[in-house]
């Protein structure tokens, strides 16, 4: 697998789709760690009315959501920074907002 993302880096195709931010959050609305985008196959123009594209068919486009882990510097109480990061079947990625996970301690 290639390098994660930093947080908030978008693939331009995906650039546009602030939805796509919640589910990388794990907004409560989106349950699954897979999305299902339709995407265009292919457009053309018919030669009858050159202004309306005729599309042809289409087929689902497919991200999956994983978890990334950074170090954070130490200064305090330990703590690594995590975000989520979604790849689709092109390998193109787009990530989410990190937080902070702070470390226990075994005792």
């Amino acid at each position: 697998m290639t390098e994660a993302p930093p947080p908030l880096k978008w693939h331009p195709a995906y650039a546009g789709k602030t939805w796509l931010l919640d589910w990388l959050n794990d907004d409560p609305r989106y349950r699954s760690d897979q999305m299902q985008l339709p995407i265009l196959r292919a457009t053309h123009f018919t030669a009858d009315d050159p202004s309306e594209p005729a599309v042809a068919s289409s087929k689902p486009l497919t991200l999956r959501k994983h978890r990334c882990v950074g170090p954070a510097p130490y200064v305090g109480r330990p703590f690594v920074y995590t975000w989520n990061v979604a790849i689709d079947d092109y390998g193109r990625m787009i990530s989410g907002e990190s937080k902070r996970m702070y470390l226990r301690w075994l005792d």
